[in-house]
């Protein structure tokens, strides 16, 4: 990941101080933000009933839900905040470019040059949204003016856009060189690893994790689900919108009163909630076509709001699309669905909420059957997927850290990595000789909650990162930390047994650990072992205690 949130969070620190809740607190700030933009942006787009609907379901289900055993896929303290960094800047891209197409100026041209810089030194993914819609912007400016020359010339419009566009990347680049002593060549690759990364991460297509999760492992079998199911629930809800057009709404509410609670039972058990993130390429797919038939991307309708509601439709859409493109064949609201699944959320909730009732013309009596009876089932699955995260977090009571690092982990009976990582806390806080201290197979928190550095450029032996496992033993032995920490992390979904089953995964490296360092402390089992759990800290040798 590029560095654009590293130096986003070292000036929150550098203001406020040292502490994980500042960034929760500012994550907070811009979340609020985030909100703001989806429920203008589907007002503008929708209207009021599904910018209401939309961003309702944005907070119960992508907001700060815990469906896994991992609790760090929210907006507020994610696994990598460069999701919630980046999902801000799409959203203002598309307010600019909406805005743009409604009343060209060249302040935003700038300002969406500027954006979509800042997306490069984020994440692939939001580069990626990023891209999507500024294409999709231009293609409607193209569509929809008949006169090009309200836009300016186009080469006026590409060398401010662009000039703008490559600051960020310029700039993290010459900060990188300058301060980290990197050469350029380096520099510029690290600052831009949201795309360079796509050659420096060679074996990420064949990793087993990543093909998991892109659902690309098993593709006939995840493309099956999502044609069925999705397939299922858009046939639904059209049947629901055709027979609410022909009821009567006395008897249509009496009807589906009772029938509305054995449908959302059914539908529950057929495909529970958490896994409706199924059927979303089916219904991006099914809104793309009925814009494309209604053949408006300006609705044919005459005056700027006309022009600025259909161009933000199209851009939330595009950014939709893009957002799930990574996991098109494994789509989920968990894991990282929360961030790549919230859009597509918003607009399918939007599309149910508006564009169907529109598309069967549907009368205002009926249109109230219609939407009382989606919002019935729409609260059935808010409540459901609600209650299961509510019972998850229940059972996080065990501390970890103190002050403004403090954090919940899970009940020791439930799972004991918890308190074995504040075991090991408390037991290293104690150490005065304890300068630098490197944690294995992963655990840079601890390093954090310690305020003690890795002294070497390596926090993460995945095999993503032991790709250069000679550098990194080379980088060990010219600056050995003063202590290591083995601690349990299950590497199995890499493909890993355990950090140093092979040469591939570590095995040197663990081999000079064990041939320099003595355990000095332990609680519960061998670290290495998934079957065992347990943390052992090591001290350099010649400093170890006899035992």
């Amino acid at each position: 990941m590029a560095p654009l949130s590293h130096y986003f969070h070292a000036l929150i620190f550098r203001l406020t101080g040292v502490g994980y809740m500042h960034l929760v607190w500012v994550n907070f700030l811009i979340y609020l933000a985030i909100l703001a933009l989806i429920y203008r942006g589907v007002r503008l787009g929708w209207g009021r009933t599904a910018a209401f609907a939309s961003s309702l379901a944005f907070v119960v289900i992508f907001s700060f839900n815990q469906l896994l055993g991992t609790g760090n896929y929210n907006f507020l303290s994610p696994y990598a905040h460069e999701t919630t960094h980046g999902f801000l800047l799409v959203l203002v891209l598309i307010h600019l470019w909406a805005s743009w197409l409604e009343n060209p100026r060249r302040r935003k041209i700038v300002s969406a040059g500027l954006c979509c810089g800042l997306c490069a030194l984020l994440k692939v993914e939001v580069l990626f949204a990023a891209g999507m819609v500024t294409a999709g912007a231009l293609l409607i400016a193209v569509l929809t003016v008949k006169d090009l020359r309200r836009f300016q010339p186009w080469l006026s419009i590409a060398g401010p856009f662009f000039l703008a566009g490559w600051l960020p990347p310029l700039v993290a680049t010459l900060v990188l060189w300058h301060d980290g002593g990197f050469p350029l060549a380096t520099a510029f690759t690290w600052a831009n690893l949201a795309w360079t990364g796509l050659f420096v991460y060679k074996n990420i297509v064949s990793d087993p994790l990543q093909l998991q999760m892109m659902g690309l492992a098993d593709i006939p079998t995840n493309l099956a689900s999502i044609l069925i199911y999705g397939g299922v629930s858009v046939a639904g809800v059209f049947l629901l919108a055709a027979i609410c057009q022909r009821m009567k709404p006395l008897k249509g509410m009496a009807l589906l009163g009772l029938l509305l609670p054995g449908v959302a039972g059914l539908a529950s058990y057929w495909l529970p909630w958490t896994e409706w993130g199924t059927t979303f390429p089916a219904w991006l797919c099914t809104i793309l076509i009925i814009i494309l038939r209604e053949n408006r991307p300006a609705d044919r309708q005459t005056g700027p709001t006309a022009v600025h509601s259909a161009s933000v439709r199209w851009l939330f859409v595009l950014a939709a699309v893009a957002f799930l493109a990574r996991m098109s064949f494994n789509p989920r609201i968990y894991h990282y669905g929360y961030c790549q699944a919230a859009l597509s959320g918003v607009v399918i909730v939007a599309t149910g909420f508006r564009t169907l009732p529109d598309l069967f013309t549907l009368r205002s009596s009926n249109r109230i059957l219609y939407l009382a009876s989606l919002g019935i089932f729409f609260a059935v699955g808010l409540w459901t997927i609600e209650e299961q995260s509510r019972q998850v977090l229940s059972l996080k009571t065990q501390r970890i850290g103190e002050g403004v690092d403090q954090f919940y982990g899970f009940t020791p009976s439930v799972d004991p990595t918890s308190a074995l990582l504040e075991a090991a806390r408390k037991m290293l806080s104690g150490k005065t000789d304890c300068r630098n201290l490197l944690v294995v197979p992963e655990g840079v928190t601890l390093n954090y909650l310690l305020r003690k550095p890795v002294p070497i450029s390596a926090y993460n032996f995945n095999p993503y990162w032991l790709q250069w496992r000679d550098q990194i033993l080379d980088g060990l032995q010219k600056h050995p930390p003063d202590y290591v920490v083995l601690i349990t992390r299950d590497m199995r979904e890499y493909g890993m047994n355990y950090f140093g089953d092979s040469p591939e995964h570590g095995a040197k490296i663990m081999a000079w650990i064990r041939g320099n360092y003595q355990p000095i402390w332990q609680a519960g089992g061998n670290p290495l072992d998934m079957s065992q759990r347990g943390v052992v800290i090591l001290q350099k040798a010649e400093k170890a205690p006899s035992r």
